[in-house]
């Protein structure tokens, strides 16, 4: 069971739309599929804020077309909504470590975009976490023999 955790967590460190069905895979309660992948999400943000400027560096001599026309993406949701608005819709939206690590090149709020995108991330691995645990409850009430008989 632990290593099950363990597994969730690592899987949360790449993204959170990854961790909630790998956790449900593993068969995990929902409250430690939550946990692992929050943990996880918000350890990476916790690190890409903690090398921040490495990445930076990083992130900039690998401009291809696709990390361009993200940019733009974060670009228009930080004009839109602000630091709390790419904090919280980026986890969803882009993953958090890719709106995390656009954010602090085109933002210089680094700590309260820090902030706001692990709020994003408690948030949005919740809502994952309830409406996959929903998905389950209800396959299993109409059982997949129910859909296909005539």
């Amino acid at each position: 069971m632990l290593r099950n955790f363990i597994i969730i967590f690592f899987i949360g460190m790449l993204g959170i739309w990854k961790a909630v069905p790998a956790g449900f895979l593993l068969k995990a309660p929902p409250i430690f599929v939550w946990l692992m992948t929050s943990s996880g999400a918000s350890a990476s943000v916790l690190l890409i804020c903690l090398f921040g400027n490495w990445f930076k560096a990083r992130y900039l001599k690998k401009t291809t077309r696709n990390v361009l026309k993200k940019r733009k993406r974060v670009k228009a949701i930080l004009a839109k909504y602000g630091i709390i608005g790419l904090g919280v819709l980026g986890p969803i939206v882009m993953g958090p470590n890719f709106s995390l690590m656009t954010g602090l090149i085109v933002s210089d709020q680094h700590k309260k975009l820090m902030v706001w995108t692990i709020v994003g991330i408690l948030f949005w691995s919740a809502v994952l976490t309830v409406l996959a645990t929903l998905s389950v409850e209800l396959l299993a009430l109409f059982s997949i023999k129910h859909l296909f008989r005539r």
